[in-house]
């Protein structure tokens, strides 16, 4: 399924997402976001650079106007605009990809190891989620 992701005249990010993927915002490995822009190019970078507003050493970069590029990996995709003035404007992504497979479970505990206390994800973020309410 491709997400389009399409920098308008205005030199915002405009997105185009089927309803499925605007609800959950989830990118798996095999879907491709699409750019259309004028007169820029997007740059896909690395996370410092990301951060850091730097153009000069993309991983990958496209100025033909219509770049489809291939979620091909799970991890984070980095991509900002070509031009200084409107990357500070805001004009960057951030995409996660979600991995193919799931975790492979916890092995089952011996019978002797006394014990056994499991942590999930699931759980610590209940816990960060619940020390934030009682915070705030």
């Amino acid at each position: 399924m491709t997400k389009h992701i399409i920098f308008n005249k205005s030199r915002e990010f405009q997105y185009i997402i089927p309803l499925e993927g605007a609800i959950s915002k989830r990118f798996d490995i095999g879907d491709s976001l699409s750019f259309e822009y004028e007169n820029d190019s997007v740059l896909v970078v690395e996370k410092w650079d990301f951060y850091h507003c730097n153009t000069n050493k993309p991983i990958s970069s496209f100025d033909d106007g219509k770049t489809v590029i291939d979620l091909d990996r799970s991890g984070i995709f980095y991509f900002i605009s070509g031009a200084i003035d409107h990357f500070i404007k805001g004009q960057k992504l951030l995409v996660q990809v979600m991995s193919l497979h799931q975790g492979l479970p916890a092995p089952v505990p011996h019978r002797s190891s006394g014990l056994v206390v499991t942590v999930t994800l699931s759980s610590v973020l209940v816990a960060l989620i619940v020390t934030f309410v009682i915070l705030v």
